[in-house]
């Protein structure tokens, strides 16, 4: 476990995987059309969420993470920007349940109680408008692939321009070879 930002008492977390920066580069070659009430974020925000906490204490999350034996994870993107509940863009990902499974596990006593199936995606853009999200914003084919080798416990504080995003700790990932990635 390697540690970052200090711990404050609760605070809004999550548990994701950081993407590549090759991945990122990819996905940013995408067409982004601008539309009166989508907005698009941005690709420093763009992260795999394994787990949602909500308000919890990084100091009761941290060693949680840190017990889990987290299993080796080789994630796929794409086919293609797809929506999601109508009023989100996203990049489909595959190959994160066991992680996932692993992690709520872990947590299982800490946070919010998940309210749905894990569904691994890229947020790519949310429709502010009514009505659903326009089929301009979905579509483009996209495919990549790689292996994780940490996940993050994050810290996401709610502004006007969107969620800022801090890492608090990484844990280590084995590499699908049985070694710890990172």
């Amino acid at each position: 476990v390697q540690g970052g930002a200090p711990a404050e008492a609760t605070q809004r977390l999550f548990v994701s995987v950081m993407l590549p920066s090759d991945v990122r580069d990819g996905l940013e070659s995408l067409d982004r059309p601008e539309v009166p009430g989508l907005r698009w974020t941005t690709p420093e925000k763009w992260h795999l969420t394994v787990r949602f906490l909500g308000q919890e204490d990084p100091s009761l999350v941290i060693p949680a993470l840190g017990d889990a034996r987290l299993p080796a994870t080789h994630v796929r993107l794409g086919p293609r920007v797809r929506r999601l509940s109508g009023r989100v863009a996203i990049m489909p990902a595959t190959g994160l349940a066991d992680l996932a499974r692993i992690v709520r596990h872990a947590t299982r006593n800490l946070g919010v109680r998940p309210d749905r199936r894990f569904a691994g995606h890229v947020t790519l853009a949310r429709w502010r408008s009514k009505g659903r999200l326009p089929s301009s914003a979905v579509g483009q084919d996209f495919e990549d692939s790689f292996v994780v080798h940490e996940i993050h416990l994050m810290r996401s504080v709610l502004d006007t321009q969107g969620a800022i995003h801090t890492s608090l700790a990484r844990f280590p990932v084995p590499s699908p070879g049985g070694r710890s990635g990172g």
